[in-house]
């Protein structure tokens, strides 16, 4: 029998040491009060990249549940399917394995996707921390990296961009 959880997080990992543990720090500090769970899928990692996650994740001590599933075929959407597959929620968070969710994410995420039944999708805003230096083209745009805002403003984009980040 399937626990209703209110939202999944979901995050896909190819060899993901160097970032894993802060993400899973940001999403340990979740301030969201409902049910919920994590879902790491190996994606064919040849690193330390699950028995980290496994570590990490208990010395954070939450009580949130941390599932760790494998995806032999390699790529981002075959990934994504097998974490899909194994939620047990009728919402779903992509999460990076680089990307630091704010303590809010989810509170604010379940609230919205709660209270406009109507939408199937919601982006947010991606604020970049820079560890190297900044590239140099001549035409250089955030968007390349999925950083920054995603509209010109809150609510529906699909009439002026047509797409969320991700």
């Amino acid at each position: 029998m399937k626990k209703n959880l209110k939202i999944s997080v979901i995050i896909c990992c190819y060899n993901s040491e160097k970032n894993i543990i802060r993400t899973l720090e940001h999403l340990a500090r979740q301030d969201f009060s409902g049910d919920w769970e994590v879902i790491l899928v190996d994606n064919n990692c040849t690193d330390g990249t699950v028995a980290l996650s496994k570590s990490a994740w208990s010395e954070l001590s939450t009580d949130v549940t941390l599932k760790i599933v494998q995806e032999k075929r390699p790529g981002l959407s075959f990934a994504r399917e097998q974490g899909i597959a194994n939620s047990n929620s009728p919402l779903l968070v992509f999460c990076d394995d680089d990307n630091w969710l704010a303590p809010d994410y989810l509170t604010v995420a379940v609230t919205y996707m709660n209270q406009n039944p109507s939408v199937g999708i919601a982006g947010g805003f991606n604020e970049a921390v820079i560890e190297c230096a900044m590239p140099r083209h001549e035409k250089f745009s955030w968007e390349w990296y999925a950083v920054g805002q995603q509209g010109e403003k809150t609510g529906d984009i699909t009439t002026s961009k047509g797409y969320v980040f991700g």
